[in-house]
């Protein structure tokens, strides 16, 4: 898939994150979420893990910044709550939203999930790159990994 700026890849998905969109011509998060949610997510990240909001608290804050509508809001944190990223509460008339997956955990799966996809789909390709660019002390460990790679990938398979 061409996108304007460079080329998305689609990935898809063997950790909690879901299939992931990834651009490798966006900064940190922005990879693989657009950039609403990736401004709410880290909104949210800075926050205390346990401090729960309703999409109100996060259109007032956003409302003063790009002036969107409460509607676009809610809809990027549903969107994020689909993929894994937030809880939603609905026990009462307001959704309640909390962080479900630490910044620090999404960025973790977001580079597994990259390169699971990568060995897996195109493990020959990866595996030259690896050895050919590797500094000759590090081709022991290179060589053991991509053995955990190519079971995990006949695992995947079956």
């Amino acid at each position: 898939m061409t996108m304007a700026g460079g080329c998305a890849i689609i990935f898809r998905s063997m950790s909690r994150l879901g299939d992931v969109i990834f651009r490798p011509y966006r900064v940190g998060v922005r990879k693989a979420l657009g950039e609403l949610e990736a401004q709410v997510m880290e909104l949210l990240w800075q926050r205390h893990d346990d401090e729960a909001v309703t999409v109100r608290d996060v259109y007032e804050i956003f409302r003063t910044r790009r002036g969107l509508a409460y509607t676009t809001i809610m809809g990027t944190m549903s969107r994020l709550a689909k993929k894994g990223l937030l809880t939603v509460d609905n026990t009462g008339q307001t959704h309640v939203y909390s962080v479900r997956v630490t910044k620090e955990e999404f960025t973790h799966d977001m580079v597994s999930q990259l390169l699971d996809s990568l060995f897996l789909d195109v493990s020959g390709a990866a595996r030259a790159y690896f050895q050919s660019s590797a500094d000759p002390s590090d081709r022991e460990e290179i060589e053991r990994i991509l053995r955990d790679v190519e079971r995990r990938r006949r695992e995947h398979q079956a």
